[in-house]
């Protein structure tokens, strides 16, 4: 059984979630997750080579072979979208294909 959202419950979860992002800016343990160059090669030797671009165009031999300046640049921008906890409104988006299977 569900029971329907009120009026109040939006007003109680916009306050504790006021709460808990004032108590998170005013920490001082900075526990944020930091991706280091080693584990994101090691990522990056994981991609599978000649699958379909995304909606970016993007293939995956594009970061296979763009050399370390490029897993560099990767890097700090993870660092940079963890610590400020920012994902872009370009990251929201995704394809989704459906594939047919035959059944016999």
């Amino acid at each position: 059984m569900c029971k329907p959202n009120t009026d109040n419950r939006d007003d109680k979860f916009r306050a504790e979630l006021d709460g808990l992002l004032t108590q998170h800016m005013h920490s001082t343990a900075q526990s944020v997750p930091r991706i280091d160059m080693v584990d994101l090669s090691v990522l990056i030797g994981r991609l599978k080579r000649r699958k379909a671009a995304g909606i970016d165009g993007l293939v995956n031999e594009r970061i296979i072979y763009g050399g370390v300046q490029l897993a560099v640049h990767l890097c700090v921008l993870f660092n940079a979208l963890l610590m400020h906890s920012f994902v872009p409104s370009d990251f929201h988006t995704g394809i989704i294909v459906p594939l047919l299977k035959k059944t016999l």
